[in-house]
């Protein structure tokens, strides 16, 4: 399946910044670029259909486990990839739920994001409570 990648706002603007400290990064996001179109779901999975992935940062030898964190958001029924944010290991830990919501918000893909965890939902009580697999497909996707 191809994908394509959509550069949000708040991506760009986090991109910018960055690149003020470390001119390599053009050269990562095309390695990340490449990776995500080959397998869409190599992050690790975070809520909402938003994954996170480990970008090197060829700026500082540190390896993946020191430099860049995508954050990014699939709509498989699309084949969109949306870059939502980056942040550098050193300046940020982690993102919360309440981050990750409030970037969905901000570039209009909370709709999707909700859509998204209602199903979620009604997957996970249908696996639970029915033997027939065919009942999920029902509520998939509404």
């Amino acid at each position: 399946m191809n994908y394509s990648i959509v550069v949000l706002p708040s991506f760009f603007l986090k991109v910018k910044k960055l690149a003020k400290k470390y001119q390599k990064i053009k050269y990562d996001l095309a390695e990340l670029n490449k990776e995500l179109k080959n397998n869409p779901k190599a992050g690790i999975p975070l809520q909402y259909n938003c994954y996170k992935i480990r970008v090197v940062n060829s700026s500082v030898p540190t390896g993946k486990s020191g430099g860049f964190r995508v954050v990014y958001y699939i709509i498989d029924k699309n084949n969109k990839i949306y870059l939502l944010s980056i942040y550098s290991k050193t300046q940020k830990e982690n993102l919360s739920d309440g981050e990750l919501l409030e970037l969905l918000k901000l570039n209009g893909l909370d709709r999707w994001a909700n859509i998204y965890n209602q199903n979620l939902k009604c997957f996970r009580y249908l696996s639970q409570n029915s033997n027939n697999t065919q009942d999920f497909h029902l509520y998939l996707w509404v």
